[in-house]
């Protein structure tokens, strides 16, 4: 009985654990976006203010890459958490 009882709390506390670590994943991700979309912002708005910048372009492209790659792993993140055959991960 100890033992069940021992592995029910083991599986709980992965199921805890897994969900902590998706959500701070997704917290991560997120925040690329918006720190990136910011910098591109601040680019377009107030470009003579970055002069450490001089290339523009390859500035705001290298924002758009990072929020690109956030994006396709929040995608991934979803399917993680919700598969496609309904069940519900986390």
């Amino acid at each position: 009985m100890k033992q069940e009882a021992r592995l029910i709390q083991k599986s709980c506390y992965k199921k805890m654990l897994d969900k902590l670590i998706l959500k701070s994943l997704r917290k991560k991700y997120e925040a690329e976006i918006d720190g990136a979309r910011t910098n591109v912002e601040v680019y377009l708005q107030q470009p003579v203010g970055v002069a450490e910048h001089p290339d523009i372009l390859a500035s705001v492209d290298s924002q758009m890459t990072i929020m690109a790659e956030a994006r396709d792993k929040l995608q991934e993140l979803d399917l993680i958490e919700f598969p496609a055959d309904g069940t519900h991960r986390v």
